[in-house]
């Protein structure tokens, strides 16, 4: 009788995040497909956003730092003996690299490099290049999300391109837990019409240009709310700016604990202004939504998915020609039902062919 593949897959933490969702997502087709897999996750927080389906084995670290799990890792290793470990971060992918090279153990490392390392480290560029071209190379295959990150990968790290697979993120469950939102849905649904935005709120994502976008748009349409999902470092500074725009009856920061489907669902136009990303989830759960999306021009993901069929209006330029190019959208009558489903396949296909490989 052959024995079920035994998989680990490791998260920092099963906190709101593209990355985080994406792995959940790997775990929950693989478990559905008949292999044993196990989740660790390193970090303790106080209210996680995600729901681990329950035949998904979860290890929880409980620990603050992903350096402090190296060895804990290492033992569980040692105990699950795992065909294949899944991690998707810069320190994890490093961490990964180097007990499969000290530890003797015997299993395929499968790491995946969710954004662009070149604009996500500019300031690092010499440490991160070391680490990448170094330690990426005793991976068994890494995942690329999208055509740019793979070119990256070959071109400016030297990394073997037989290594390298591009598996664009599906669209898929959204695991997303229950919460008892602060406005009601009659309250929410009164701020419509809307634009909605979600991220972390951070710089990569870049919301004081939408903001300021948006206090252009207001002045033409000026019915409109605008709805940013997120939590982040630069909240306060964002907040500074909508009382200086005088925007504070007209931006609404609803955190993170919120029903993402629900506001994709009711809004209006969904804008990206992000400086970078690997491949952006909640485009693709937008477009899921058949919602007409905006967003600024960055190197990786998007031509991916315009090739894919989806139709995403990119602005080059300042904040007032984001605004003017929101004004010209137009209602997305293309349904995307079936572009979505071409995705998800070939991401099944894909994931499941990587284990099997």
């Amino acid at each position: 009788m052959k024995h079920k593949k035994k998989i680990i897959i490791i998260l920092p933490s099963i906190n709101i995040g593209g990355t985080e969702k994406v792995l959940l997502q790997y775990a929950d087709t693989l478990v559905k497909f008949g292999y044993e897999v196990q989740l660790v996750v390193i970090k303790k927080i106080k209210n996680e956003y995600f729901t681990v389906p329950k035949k998904i084995k979860i290890f929880k670290l409980n620990l603050s730092k992903n350096i402090f799990a190296v060895f804990k890792i290492s033992n569980i290793i040692k105990k699950i003996k795992p065909s294949h470990i899944i991690v998707s971060s810069l320190t994890l992918n490093f961490y990964l690299a180097i007990i499969k090279i000290f530890s003797g153990n015997k299993f395929n490392l499968i790491i995946r490099e969710p954004n662009s390392p070149i604009e996500q480290f500019k300031y690092e560029k010499k440490i991160i290049s070391f680490i990448i071209r170094f330690f990426y190379n005793f991976a068994d295959k890494i995942i690329s999300p999208s055509s740019y990150i793979e070119l990256t990968l070959r071109k400016k790290f030297y990394i073997n391109k037989n290594k390298i697979i591009k598996i664009i993120n599906p669209c898929l469950n959204s695991f997303e837990k229950f919460r008892k939102q602060k406005k009601t849905k009659k309250e929410i649904l009164a701020l419509k019409p809307y634009l909605l935005s979600i991220g972390n709120l951070t710089n990569q994502k870049n919301f004081i240009f939408l903001i300021k976008a948006f206090s252009y748009f207001i002045k033409i349409k000026k019915n409109y709310n605008l709805i940013i999902i997120g939590e982040g470092r630069d909240k306060k500074k964002l907040k500074k700016l909508i009382i200086y725009l005088k925007l504070k009856n007209k931006v609404h920061f609803l955190g993170k604990n919120k029903s993402i489907n629900f506001f994709l669902k009711n809004c209006k136009y969904y804008c990206c202004t992000s400086l970078y990303e690997g491949m952006p989830n909640s485009i693709i759960e937008a477009l899921n939504k058949n919602k007409p999306v905006i967003s600024t021009s960055f190197d990786s993901g998007l031509d991916d998915l315009k090739k894919l069929g989806f139709k995403i209006k990119v602005s080059n330029g300042n904040y007032i020609k984001y605004a003017k190019d929101i004004l010209a959208l137009k209602h997305n009558k293309q349904q995307n039902k079936f572009i979505i489903s071409k995705l998800n396949n070939n991401y099944q296909k894909n994931i499941l062919n990587l284990i099997n490989d």
